[in-house]
């Protein structure tokens, strides 16, 4: 049976595989120095996590076994894939030559997201084992002890694992959200602001979420997390109203449908925006000087250039996925329900 569709959630993982497309479109342009990237980067990939722990809830109920194949199957089968894909490509360009370098490199950056995922999956269902003891409590003791871990750090998963969490309590508590979305929503957004406003003047900075930092910087580790679920929920909450007033509109239909392929466009926009456009894409510094407004043309390129390659990213899905093997080796099978 096709799985029931709630509109709005399709069009936030639409909005949130957009930032991503968009945020990595930055590199052919402005890079880091983008005052606009750094914003979306405050809370995009935090609004992802807290989707996959809302969506995940109902998934602790299966044994061990099965749990780990079917996510194996879902997050690490399409990176193993990408990863064998881009290490052929690497070694021929190279000259049929192996660089052990890159290839550790790859193995921790490549896709990182989906094997940060399938790490908070299998850390919440352990400490879900654990019987006699709240979620609460499994959660910060599952988020302490991971910041005790050495290399935990590594592919962001101590701050995801607590977004995961966050995630995981918002479907929850859904009816106690539901009954305060408005106030949450307005709050989300102030708070937001705010927090953007006192980064820019220094109050406190990105940092390591470790325990060092938790002891020495405590304001910064919890302003990191604030922002990442302000931007979220504020994202969330707002869309809810926009499908809410216009939920026939042609343009949020498409974009929930897109949405619906987040999985594989997260796959394909690493091929097309992180790979392809940067050999292909060269913007020239003097075009946009004799321009004028170089700052503004760079972010409307980045726009422009997340937009297209989110595009090309998502009907390469729908063309590969027509392919059993393809869709199951790069997609983790995750479309056969989607007509």
């Amino acid at each position: 049976m096709p799985k029931q569709r709630i509109l709005y959630l399709d069009v936030v993982k639409f909005v949130a595989i957009l930032l991503v497309c968009i945020g990595h479109a930055y590199n052919l342009t402005l890079g880091k120095s983008s005052s606009v990237r750094e914003i979306i980067y405050s809370f995009h990939m935090p609004l992802f996590m807290i989707l996959s722990g809302y969506f995940s809830i109902n998934a602790y109920n299966q044994n061990f076994v099965s749990f780990v194949k079917k996510k194996a199957k879902q997050l690490l089968l399409p990176f193993s894939t990408v990863y064998v894909i881009m290490t052929v490509y690497h070694t021929i360009v190279d000259g049929f030559k192996i660089n052990v370098g890159l290839l550790g490199s790859q193995a921790i950056a490549l896709l990182w997201f989906l094997k940060t995922l399938f790490v908070c999956y299998l850390i919440v269902y352990s400490f879900k084992r654990i019987p006699g003891i709240p979620d609460w409590f499994r959660m910060v003791l599952s988020c302490l002890l991971l910041m005790l871990v050495p290399y935990g750090d590594i592919m962001d998963i101590r701050f995801m694992l607590l977004m995961f969490w966050t995630g995981y309590y918002w479907k929850k508590y859904c009816q106690d959200y539901n009954s305060y979305r408005s106030t949450i929503t307005v709050i989300s957004l102030l708070l937001f602001i705010l927090l953007v406003f006192l980064k820019k003047v220094g109050i406190w900075a990105y940092c390591p979420f470790s325990m060092v930092s938790l002891m020495k910087d405590p304001v910064s580790l919890f302003a990191q997390y604030l922002i990442g679920a302000s931007g979220s929920f504020m994202t969330i909450g707002g869309l809810f109203y926009l499908c809410q007033s216009y939920k026939a509109a042609a343009p949020l239909l498409m974009m929930g449908k897109v949405g619906q392929y987040t999985l594989g466009i997260f796959v394909m926009q690493y091929m097309v925006l992180e790979q392809v456009a940067k050999k292909i894409i060269v913007i020239p510094d003097m075009l946009i000087g004799s321009l004028g407004g170089g700052y503004i043309i760079y972010n409307i390129l980045s726009l422009a250039i997340g937009c297209i390659g989110l595009m090309i990213s998502y009907f390469s899905v729908l063309f590969l996925s027509r392919s059993r093997k393809v869709n199951l080796f790069l997609f983790g099978n995750q479309y056969k329900y989607i007509s």
